[in-house]
């Protein structure tokens, strides 16, 4: 089982009997050009510490923008267990976590995260959505 992030994957696949997810990402995942290219090679980089899916595909125009074909990881997002379930694993996350820590990636691979580190540019595009959901919205009576 994975510990999952609160991310969910736009589309599972199955092919040969083999689930897979289809990714792609829009503009409030950082540069919409480069965000799923970026994630791509940071998903091989990290690929031989098997703490990821394993990118299997990426496909740089899939109807207009790039697109991933990657492993499905099934599990649950470790938030969603119950408080006992969290306290039994809660040695094997740490363990995870000190594995991910302990990995030595290139300045490059690191570079491409920079962005990761600013929630500035996603209040930005949740802003403009919600703006545009007021606008349209259909009052109930």
């Amino acid at each position: 089982m994975a510990f999952l992030p609160a991310i969910f994957p736009l589309r599972t696949l199955t092919l040969n009997r083999k689930k897979l997810v289809l990714r792609f990402k829009g503009p409030e995942w950082g540069n919409p050009a480069n965000g799923i290219i970026d994630e791509y090679e940071t998903l091989k980089a990290v690929e031989e510490y098997s703490v990821a899916p394993k990118p299997l595909h990426l496909a740089k125009n899939f109807f207009g923008e790039p697109a991933m074909l990657e492993e499905y990881l099934d599990g649950i997002i470790f938030s969603r267990l119950p408080q006992d379930e969290e306290d039994r694993l809660f040695p094997e996350v740490a363990k995870f976590i000190a594995k991910i820590n302990s990995m030595r990636l290139s300045e490059e691979i690191l570079e491409k995260q920079e962005r990761l580190l600013s929630y500035e540019h996603h209040k930005q595009s949740w802003r403009e959505r919600l703006e545009i959901i007021l606008k349209n919205r259909k009052t109930e009576k």
